[in-house]
This record gives C-alpha cells, structure tokens and sequence, in this order.
C-alpha cells in the first residue's frame, strides 16, 4: 500500500475517533435524541470500519483505533443519551 493511503487511512480512522469519543462525552453532558443519534452515527461507522479491517486483515493499528475498542467506548453510553418519552 501507499505510503499516502496508510496515513490517508491513519489519519482518518484518528480523526473518526476523536470525534465520536467526543460525540459521546456530548450527549452524555447534554442528553437528546439529537446528540445520542450523533453518537449511535459514529459507533456505526467505527464499528464497519473495525470489522472490514478485521476482515481484510488489517490491523487496527494501521487505522488509528489501537487499544479502541468501539463496543466499549461508543456503546457505554447506556440510556442516558436519549431523553424518555413518558
């Protein structure tokens, strides 16, 4: 591969964290349907991202989601993001 593909996919797998991480911390200071849909965006993104990489064999290092685990981060988010209807 490239070496501007590898930091194209670098930086952009960072990037992609960064934000949903921040994403997250959003909707779980200011919980909405909106914030929590921003967030639920990012951690399906990330989580196709990780499992095409998983897929085609390459390591999450390579993407910037070492040591990441989306599942844990993204969903830890639990009921507080969305505001209840009743």
């Amino acid at each position: 591969m490239a070496a501007i593909h590898q930091n194209f996919l670098l930086d952009l797998g960072t990037l992609l964290r960064e934000r949903a991480v921040a994403a997250r911390d959003m909707a779980k200071r200011n919980p909405s349907e909106f914030q929590g849909g921003v967030a639920h965006g990012y951690y399906e993104v990330l989580s196709l991202i990780e499992s095409q990489a998983e897929a085609f064999g390459l390591p999450l290092d390579d993407i910037g989601l070492n040591g990441f685990s989306v599942d844990n981060e993204l969903l830890a988010l639990g009921e507080n993001h969305v505001p209840s209807n009743s």
